[in-house]
């Protein structure tokens, strides 16, 4: 039998609530089984590993009616229980599957008729309303996000469609990514509303 000292020491620190569970992890679908018929918006995740991050994307992801979300290769677990706190249990309710790299992910998604705006503080960026302003309401986006540091990697940038800024004042040079998510959710759905 266990005791909670057991568990304690099990976990790592007396937060435990006394359950365990083992469980199959189920297989991931595929891209294109997670892919809206017609238009939607995904949004992928490159290397993003802080699961406060997964979690919060996913969460802004079900807010704003994003249809999937797509993990690169070292990308974090969103089935973690931090990132599955952070989401609020959204992780669980929001259609997502885990790719290679990001350039491959460009050009599976492209495939599929997405055009790909990159994140990016790049002051050279072009901001990021007159990016959705100029995609229109048709088209399929895929929202692409770099890990908190070292960002979209080079080569992501250079396949995307769109390298896209959120305007910001000050010395201040990026944003968290899950802030920054939120913000580019929002804005493309000022331009595309919700059904």
């Amino acid at each position: 039998m266990t005791t909670p000292e057991i568990l304690d020491r099990v976990v790592g620190f007396p937060l435990h609530r006394g359950v365990l569970a083992l469980v199959t992890r189920p297989s991931l679908p595929t891209l294109t089984q997670i892919l809206p018929k017609a238009g939607g918006v995904v949004v992928v995740l490159e290397d993003v590993v802080d699961p406060d991050n997964v979690g919060s994307v996913f969460r802004h992801a079900a807010g704003f009616g994003a249809d999937a979300v797509v993990l690169t290769e070292h990308a974090g677990d969103p089935l973690y229980r931090k990132a599955v706190r952070t989401s609020m249990g959204w992780v669980l309710d929001v259609a997502y599957t885990r790719l290679g790299p990001g350039p491959e992910v460009i050009d599976q998604l492209t495939g599929h008729g997405y055009v790909t705006v990159a994140l990016t503080p790049d002051r050279k960026a072009v901001p990021l309303e007159k990016v959705f302003a100029s995609i229109g309401t048709a088209a399929p986006v895929a929202l692409m996000l770099g890990a908190e540091s070292p960002g979209l990697k080079p080569e992501t940038l250079a396949r995307s469609t769109y390298q896209a800024r959120i305007p910001m004042t000050g010395h201040v040079d990026s944003l968290n990514i899950a802030t920054a998510a939120a913000i580019a959710l929002y804005e493309l759905r000022r331009s595309r509303p919700l059904p």
